[in-house]
């Protein structure tokens, strides 16, 4: 290999480790950004309904609508939907080997690390 290889190589390298990063900190800092928003909406829920209504935003903030016309949140604005989730979400949590589709699985893995995200916020706070 002669020294234009080489340079070429390393700085292929070196932009994908660079790439990998940025991409890193852009969703950890989304993420944050998430979880400051659904703590802030989450004062307003009942105690006993926290949790899976948590699990319920999330899950319906990673499912992407058939059509495009409609937001992601277009159901929740539905008291009977939103009653029948919480219940299925509630189950969920109980038993986590329910969660069979990917959307619930993921959204049972950010529900954990917001759990973990609060914790500390509210150790920095205190």
């Amino acid at each position: 290999m002669n020294s234009t290889t080489t340079t070429i190589i390393v700085t292929l390298l070196v932009i994908g480790i660079a790439g990998a990063i940025g991409l890193y900190y852009y969703r950890k800092r989304s993420l944050v950004k998430l979880f400051e928003e659904v703590y802030m909406n989450a004062h307003q829920i009942p105690k006993q309904n926290k949790k899976s209504f948590l699990l319920l935003m999330f899950k319906e903030s990673l499912s992407k609508p058939k059509d495009k016309s409609k937001q992601p949140g277009d159901n929740l604005k539905n008291q009977k939907f939103v009653q029948v989730q919480m219940i299925q979400m509630n189950r969920i949590l109980k038993d986590n080997s329910l969660a069979k589709d990917k959307v619930t699985k993921r959204a049972l893995l950010i529900l954990a690390d917001y759990e973990k995200w609060e914790k500390e916020k509210t150790n920095k706070a205190s």
